[in-house]
């Protein structure tokens, strides 16, 4: 309806009789269908999200989010409606929500009477707390279906009462929002349908709240209005939503980069998210989801789905070396029952190279040094880590190393002129400004005999405090390389990784003993297991002589246990490797590893976790000349440290070959000597696949990939452009089609009302059009004509007399269009002065 009604207001209806008010109040509160249709559109956006994270695979019984929203969705539009203040209402939704928590725990326990499920809640909440707050790693997931439950049911309610109560969709739509965001963080990065549920009943439902407050008002001052005005906004809706929809999906993303306060958060959330990952329990990965994100953490996920998604393109400098390869992302010293934890660590900057040829040569590590070229393919956990064949030597781009915390010797400094003889211990000669003065490698060129400089520790002012070192001839052990900024797809680096090739003669001649106190305790120990687990130990290898032997033998036994990667989840309060070893008796890499460790270590021989990528002849794109690396590459095994000899992989996964070594052809290939403190300028024969300059980080300035993406802004000003003009077109014919069969005299006082209204100065209840117009007048003494629009109005609308001569149609086109113009001027002021 287009016209405006000059209605007064609404008359009060007839008095019902007394036994009848309380049934008519009861209805109009509960029984409006303008609030049911809120009410679908709000349901809609519960469903996107309870929809998404019941599939996302968090938890193998994942609860039932769904029914849990729909339930606190109306208690919120009952309590919403009712004539309880907000102060009563909310403990009534709490306490609902408390027993539909603890309805669905119980439910989730399993089996059993009303008591024994009680018992068994309250046992394994109480095995996870004391686990939360000693530092362990929960194979129990209840507890963190509890809180979802517990967390669904204080979202949507909120969500609702937001909507009911204040009629406010934005804030109603920041929980489901929220939880939506962080569930493509963390499990999907795809957009599902149920994203586009969210969105278009979220969009849907900012309308509707808007036109309901505009409803109230309407009602309240008396003005009419159609009565089915709510389905044709929604109409109308649905077609800017969906038109809105499909411009953003066919828009090019651009060349943006991530603000650097999302790196700022994301960085701040980290330690967050390893305590999550340690305390959620096992999740059940029904997407494709990183087996390891070689964080600080690494538990048992229970069954996993390895995919194809491409992660990295490796290209080997030696043409003759050939796999399977190790790319070692990550190690683990600690184990936890329910999965591994990195233990101390130190992490600093280093130089490059890590370690220097002379370094190599005093410590006569066997093995060959092998350069690889490595490309980012996806935006995934893989651009958190530098991937190394083997031991970590040189990075070419800026790198942290994290180090064991016993590994690493902090030397003092001291002033230049004093003698050593003086001093406790070896220190490091400085200038007078303590170094400030010095760069880190000249201040590294200063470290005594004896040792090898890694990292140089400042104050806020430069001054040297410290320099880290390690004995001579040793190989510093680097547990984890990063690199400095977050590698993105499209990135490449150069590393040179150590792989050491000992013969099993020179593993068994290595000594059994003297392992120092920090490194028995983080490579010996282990929490307080089942006996047999012991036992097995010593039944399979305890009679071996040397570690190597054991080592072996221990490979051999595990190597029978066949691969399962639908491994059911460790049932609460039990021991991983033990439900491994005795009941479930399959499993994949990360329960083979662990055994093999946890075997080792309970017959005294320091072991850890390794994790990363293993690569092999299937693996190589002939054409790329390059490995490719996929989901499916993930891989974990097991490293066994042999004094005088370092730390030497074994495999008692069966997918794979026991030896993990690269095989090295004969040929009459040349192969450039290796450089370690040439890494930059590091000569890769590509074959086309990457550059031949030294390896930078692209989407810098005069990276590779930010040459084609000159066509960006051209494109990205069309589709600005192209949506401008839709909505502006849209806005026309829409004002066109608003007052369209009306005639021309009603036609411009309509347009007049709904400028003035937009301008801030509406009609008033009870003013007539001439008194409408005179106030106008008053308020916009530059206005002339404005009672010939008033009067040509009421002579049509209420006269029935639509003639008009030219004099008088050209005068009231005069009229509009100057009074078009101050109106329009005065609305855009006063939406500005809102913003």
């Amino acid at each position: 309806m287009a016209q405006l009604e000059w209605a007064q207001p609404a008359a009060a209806p007839a008095a019902l009789p007394a036994e009848e008010r309380p049934l008519r109040r009861l209805a109009s509160r509960f029984l409006d269908w303008e609030d049911w249709l809120t009410f679908v559109l709000a349901a809609g956006v519960v469903l996107g999200v309870s929809i998404s994270l019941e599939d996302s695979g968090w938890s193998r019984d994942m609860p039932d989010l769904t029914l849990v929203g729909m339930l606190a969705l109306l208690l919120a539009l009952l309590l919403a409606r009712s004539p309880l203040p907000m102060l009563l209402a909310w403990p009534v939704a709490v306490a609902a929500g408390v027993v539909v928590v603890a309805w669905r725990t119980l439910e989730a326990v399993g089996p059993g009477g009303l008591g024994t499920r009680v018992d068994a809640v309250y046992f394994r909440f109480e095995r996870w707390f004391h686990l939360a707050f000693n530092g362990g790693i929960s194979n129990d997931s209840l507890p963190f279906n509890t809180l979802v439950i517990g967390l669904t049911w204080l979202g949507v309610f909120l969500s609702g009462w937001s909507i009911y109560r204040w009629h406010n969709a934005w804030l109603g739509l920041i929980p489901g929002g929220v939880a939506l965001f962080m569930n493509m963080l963390l499990i999907d990065d795809t957009l599902p349908i149920e994203v586009f549920l969210y969105v278009m009943c979220g969009f849907l439902l900012v309308m509707r709240t808007n036109l309901v407050s505009q409803m109230r008002r309407w009602r309240a001052e008396g003005v009419s209005y159609p009565p089915l005005i709510s389905l044709s906004f929604l109409h109308y809706t649905i077609w800017a939503g969906l038109f809105l929809m499909a411009a953003s999906w066919i828009a090019p993303v651009g060349p943006f980069t991530t603000p650097p306060v999302v790196g700022s958060l994301s960085s701040r959330f980290e330690g967050l998210g390893i305590h999550f990952a340690r305390l959620a329990g096992p999740l059940s990965v029904h997407k494709i989801v990183p087996v390891h994100d070689y964080t600080a953490v690494l538990p048992f996920q229970g069954s996993i789905d390895l995919g194809e998604r491409e992660l990295l393109s490796v290209k080997v400098r030696d043409p003759t070396i050939k796999g399977p390869i190790i790319l070692r992302g990550a190690v683990y010293d600690e184990y936890a029952s329910g999965g591994w934890k990195a233990g101390p660590r130190r992490e600093v900057d280093v130089p490059t190279p890590i370690v220097r040829a002379a370094t190599l040569d005093a410590a006569g590590a066997g093995g060959r040094i092998v350069p690889i070229t490595v490309t980012v393919e996806a935006d995934s956990v893989v651009g958190t880590v530098l991937f190394t064949p083997g031991q970590p030597l040189a990075a070419g781009v800026p790198a942290r190393a994290r180090f064991a915390e016993g590994d690493i010797t902090e030397l003092a400094t001291m002033r230049e002129g004093v003698t050593f003889a003086r001093l406790p211990g070896p220190r490091v000669a400085l200038p007078e400004d303590h170094g400030a003065s010095l760069t880190d490698d000249e201040v590294l060129e200063r470290t005594p005999e004896g040792w090898t400089g890694l990292y140089v520790s400042r104050d806020d002012h430069g001054v040297v405090r410290a320099i880290g070192v390690v004995s001579a001839g040793q190989v510093p052990d680097v547990v984890v390389l990063s690199p400095r900024d977050r590698l993105q797809e499209g990135d490449s680096y150069t590393v040179l990784g150590l792989i050491r090739d000992v013969s099993p003669a020179e593993l068994r001649a290595a000594p059994f003993y003297g392992y120092p106190q920090w490194f028995a305790r983080a490579y010996l120990s282990l929490p307080e297991m089942p006996d047999r687990v012991a036992a097995l130990a010593r039944r399979i290898a305890g009679a071996e002589p040397t570690a190597y032997d054991r080592a072996k033998a221990i490979e051999s036994y595990l190597r029978t246990f066949p691969i399962d990667y639908a491994i059911g989840d460790t049932p609460p309060g039990r021991d991983a490797v033990d439900y491994f070893l005795f009941e479930a008796k399959a499993g994949y890499f990360d329960y083979h590893a662990s055994a093999m460790v946890v075997l080792l270590r309970s017959l005294g021989v320091p072991a850890r976790l390794a994790a990363g990528f293993v690569v092999d002849s299937q693996d190589f794109d002939k054409e790329a000349g390059a490995y490719v690396v996929q989901d499916q590459d993930a891989y974990a095994w097991a490293e066994v440290y042999f004094p005088g000899q370092g730390w030497v992989e074994f495999n008692p996964s069966p997918e794979r070959p026991a030896e993990l070594h690269p095989t090295q052809s004969s040929g009459d290939i040349t192969v450039p000597p290796v450089d370690l403190n040439d890494i930059r300028d590091l000569p890769v024969s590509t074959g086309g696949l990457f550059p031949l300059e030294p390896p930078e980080k692209s989407g810098q300035a005069g990276g590779a990939a930010g040459g084609g993406s000159g066509g960006y802004p051209l494109w990205i000003a069309a589709g600005v452009l192209a949506l401008l003009a839709a909505v502006v077109g849209s806005a026309a014919l829409g004002w066109r089609r608003s007052v369209a069969g009306l005639p021309y005299q009603q036609q411009l006082w309509e347009k007049t009302v709904r400028l003035a209204a937009w301008a801030g100065h509406p009609p008033q209840p009870g003013q007539t059009p001439a008194s409408f117009a005179g106030a106008l007048a008053r308020r916009f003494r530059s206005l002339r004509d404005l009672d010939l629009l008033a009067q040509a109005y009421g002579r049509s609308r209420f006269g029935r007399n639509d003639a008009l001569d030219g004099e008088e149609s050209e005068r009231l086109a005069r009229a509009w269009a100057k009074l078009r113009a101050t109106l329009a001027w005065q609305a855009v002021r006063r939406l500005w002065r809102r913003r």
